[in-house]
């Protein structure tokens, strides 16, 4: 779990650098590695991240693709949890910065 948030977070460093090519690999790995992990809120950031080396690389769709990948993520855990918790998800902070990017 720690490796796959540091390897995000390392690959987001890059992308704020301009290096799309050398974080896009670095994504990729890292969102099966929290597919495989079964960490959803780690499997959303890394989509996050995936999808804005991929638009910085001119590969528009498949960035949608990413995007909405996490938003599917989120919503499957939103629709899990009691109607309070529900709430606070969707009105986080990654919820609003997924759907305003989709």
């Amino acid at each position: 779990r720690y490796l796959v948030r540091g390897n995000r977070i390392l690959a987001t460093c890059r992308i704020a650098a301009g290096d799309f090519a050398g974080a896009e690999p670095m994504l990729r790995e890292t969102t099966a590695a929290a597919e495989s992990l079964a960490n959803p809120p780690q499997l959303w950031h890394a989509l996050l991240a995936h999808g804005r080396a991929l638009a910085g690389l001119g590969r528009r769709e498949e960035a949608r693709h990413a995007w909405s990948a996490a938003i599917a993520s989120l919503d499957a855990v939103e629709s899990a949890l009691p109607a309070d918790l529900r709430s606070a998800l969707h009105g986080s902070r990654v919820s609003a910065v997924l759907r305003e990017t989709v």
